[in-house]
């Protein structure tokens, strides 16, 4: 087995992140995870002897405390194990960071990705209710732009994640039973796909019931369907000419695997499909770059699961409204 060296791995983990930014391509990937097979030393760090002061100083401050000690003999004990901690936390987040470099470079040679600049951002969650949720604030944080092999060809199609914030007045009972209020903030968030260009617009179909200013609601003759969903548009002939039995069929069936689920079209006929899973863009994978051989037999088969399930449920309503 190899033996470990914190000042190598250090330097060498550094290293492959500055090679890893002008990658682009998956034979350069691959010449990188060769590199890391071929480091000499573990991919992990030796922290015995950090452990071993976390666990005896936080025995001292315990120690300390109980027998009476100075409060300066505590707060530097208690404070010695702290630092200990934090420098743990922060190699192993030296690791699992290229980690994650990694998984998401790869994600976007395999997708063909472009970051989604924030101006674009801010245009895009104007245009759907579905990111008007929240009553304090509704902001897409990020996203990217891939390609998507549809039965209508090639088309690109943008992955955004959204953040909303609930403000809320509580009423609780202070110690002494007085009755007070407090405000709390709730965050929210979601994930979700645009498509550009279909045939439909003004419609939205979502398990939450989303305050829009469609003035028309539907209810086609599934009740497993109606127990899911809330249906609003602008014309109650297009929306039951989009909602027949395949495609609701189509919708039940995404519903039962991804939660508040959302199809929404907007009035430039553009199509979200939105829900609360975060990880669309995550490759599955089950090992890390702390076994690189492994890792590397596994990452080049891996694909971002959930996202693919969603452009396949999209592609089957493309396919069904052409």
């Amino acid at each position: 087995m190899k033996s470990k060296n914190n000042k190598a791995l250090h330097s060498f983990l550094e290293d492959c992140s500055n090679q890893l930014k002008n990658i682009n391509n998956k034979n350069d990937l691959s010449l990188l995870l060769d590199r890391l097979i071929a480091f000499p030393y573990q991919i992990a760090f030796d922290l015995k002897w950090h452990y071993g002061v976390v666990i005896l100083f936080s025995l001292c401050t315990g120690l300390f405390f109980y027998y009476n000690f100075s409060l300066w003999f505590i707060l530097g004990s208690a404070l010695i194990a702290i630092i200990t901690l934090v420098m743990i936390v922060m190699k192993h987040n030296e690791i699992t960071n290229l980690n994650s470099q990694i998984k998401n470079r790869l994600m976007m040679i395999l997708y063909k990705g472009d970051y989604i600049s924030q101006n674009d951002l801010n245009v895009l969650e104007q245009q759907f209710y579905d990111f008007y949720r929240h009553n304090h604030s509704n902001h897409l944080t990020d996203g990217i732009e891939i390609d998507f092999h549809s039965s209508m060809g090639v088309m690109r199609v943008k992955v955004v994640s959204y953040e909303g914030i609930e403000k809320k007045i509580v009423t609780y009972t202070d110690s002494k039973g007085r009755v007070r209020t407090k405000i709390e903030y709730e965050h929210y968030y979601r994930q979700g796909v645009i498509i550009h260009n279909q045939p439909i617009s003004s419609l939205m179909i979502s398990e939450s019931n989303v305050r829009t200013h469609f003035q028309e609601s539907f209810k086609p003759a599934s009740n497993n369907f109606n127990d899911l969903f809330y249906v609003q548009g602008e014309q109650q002939f297009e929306i039951a000419k989009f909602l027949e039995p395949d495609i609701v069929l189509q919708l039940e069936q995404a519903g039962n695997i991804f939660p508040d689920l959302t199809v929404e079209f907007n009035e430039l006929g553009d199509m979200l499909i939105c829900q609360k899973n975060t990880d669309l863009l995550d490759l599955t994978t089950n090992t890390s770059i702390r076994e690189p051989e492994k890792f590397k037999a596994e990452i080049f088969k891996a694909s971002c699961k959930n996202l693919d399930i969603i452009l396949g449920f999209a592609n089957r309503i493309i396919k069904q409204m052409n």
